[in-house]
């Protein structure tokens, strides 16, 4: 991770190596005054799943991967990341079902058109 005041690289820390900022960019979020709780961002778990099992397997497993990648990026402070991967599963797992749609459309025609061109043969 990069310090946003003077650039310098820090790994595994929360504060800079080389000027001393905080270097944490989740901003807690306070329901009550007992316990902080961190911003929420999608994840897309449940339609990245749904859409490996039900539509398109590849799109559908990059989906998951991104999905799971949410939930450790909020926990390692990389609000930016989380965002970014969250994005990426929604799109991966709309990809997904959409392709999937299609095909099946595109299955269901090439059979109604192939049952009406072998019913004129009798």
């Amino acid at each position: 991770m990069y310090c946003r005041k003077c650039g310098a690289q820090n790994e595994n820390t929360q504060f800079c190596v080389n000027c001393g900022e905080p270097l944490k960019t989740v901003i807690p979020v306070y329901q009550d005054s007992s316990r902080p709780m961190m911003q929420s961002v999608p994840s897309h778990l449940v339609e990245a799943i749904l859409s490996t099992l039900f539509c398109c397997m590849p799109l559908g497993i990059v989906a998951i991967v991104f999905a799971a990648q949410v939930n450790s990026k909020l926990q390692m402070g990389d609000y930016n990341g989380a965002l970014s991967a969250s994005k990426n599963a929604g799109l991966f797992s709309w990809l997904s079902i959409g392709l999937g749609a299609g095909v099946s459309i595109l299955y269901i025609l090439f059979y109604v058109i192939m049952g009406l061109a072998g019913a004129g043969n009798y």
